[in-house]
């Protein structure tokens, strides 16, 4: 496991990411562009880049509504206003030309008024104006170096493959910011076709994670989910041993290491990582969230939440 420490940012008038929007920093209207209601977020498209003397106008409004509900981990309260806090900080201090809101009107408009507007058309889209747009990535990476705390260091070389260093640990930050642009688009695209099933909504949002992945192994050598997964094999074999008679049981439910292992990665990449923040260290976040077969649901998620925010040593 790395060890973790953290730096202050010492920029006259900077404020993190964390604390905007907040009691501490609150925000004007004006920069409250992605809004949050229950069920849905809202981005003025209409008043963006509509014509406000449109005989369609009122129709028009629809096009500011982005459904939420296809995904329940993700139409939290908390959720929604992070994927907010994130979006509208972008807008404010990155995306001075308002790239992303044109990507997010051109693509609405194919969701809600292209009847065969496929999930390969969607897929494309995304990955070409978002996950792959050099403009909007150098934004993104430019947020992240801005924001981003840790210091990661390791003195154990015996097992490199399980170590995350600096560019890691900014490729998954980096990746939460993108996640947190098409994921209105996902939810709402899965809401418009009526994707409900579990399975296929896990498909769909892990074919997305799939084009980030790609992206960053192609242009920077980096395989982030190969050092989720051996982080994974690591928390599973440890409980392994002392734990055989319940894996034993598990094996009776068709459960094994392997399969632990991929379940607990998809857990990080669809549950937590479009959530992370910088003010915790979310090295130790991912590894602590990985679950382990002894632990119940109810005492596992107390320990999550705990060890989620007192295992990142926090800025003095």
């Amino acid at each position: 496991m790395a060890v973790a420490m953290y730096r202050l940012i010492n920029k006259e008038g900077f404020i993190p990411v964390d604390k905007w929007d907040t009691d501490e920093y609150p925000i004007s209207e004006e920069d409250r562009i992605f809004k949050n209601i229950r069920g849905e977020i809202i981005l003025p498209i209409h008043e963006l880049f509509g014509d406000p003397n449109s005989p369609n106008a009122e129709e028009a409004q629809q096009l500011d509504y982005f459904a939420m509900n296809s995904k329940r981990s993700y139409n939290s309260d908390e959720t929604r206003q992070h994927i907010c806090r994130y979006l509208n900080y972008f807008e404010k201090y990155y995306d001075y030309d308002k790239e992303l809101l044109m990507v997010l009107y051109e693509i609405k408009i194919n969701i809600d008024y292209i009847h065969n507007y496929s999930q390969q058309n969607f897929m494309d889209d995304v990955n070409r104006y978002i996950i792959r747009n050099t403009e909007l990535t150098r934004k993104v990476r430019r947020f992240v170096d801005d924001n981003y705390l840790m210091k990661l260091s390791s003195n154990n070389n015996k097992t490199p493959n399980l170590q995350f260093n600096n560019s890691h640990a900014k490729v998954l930050y980096e990746i939460n910011l993108l996640t947190n642009m098409y994921i209105p688009l996902a939810t709402h695209y899965m809401y418009i076709h009526f994707i409900k099933n579990s399975s296929d909504v896990q498909y769909f949002m892990l074919n997305l994670f799939d084009l980030c992945m790609v992206k960053y192994e192609e242009e920077r050598g980096i395989y982030i989910y190969n050092k989720l997964y051996e982080t994974a094999t690591s928390v599973v074999n440890k409980s392994k041993n002392p734990d055989q008679l319940l894996w034993e049981k598990n094996l009776i439910r068709g459960n094994n290491t392997t399969t632990h292992t991929k379940d607990s990665v998809i857990d990080v990449i669809l549950q937590i990582l479009p959530k992370y923040t910088f003010d915790k260290n979310i090295i130790n976040f991912n590894y602590f969230r990985l679950p382990k077969p002894h632990c119940s649901n109810t005492v596992l998620k107390n320990s999550i939440e705990l060890l989620g925010h007192t295992k990142a040593l926090m800025p003095a």
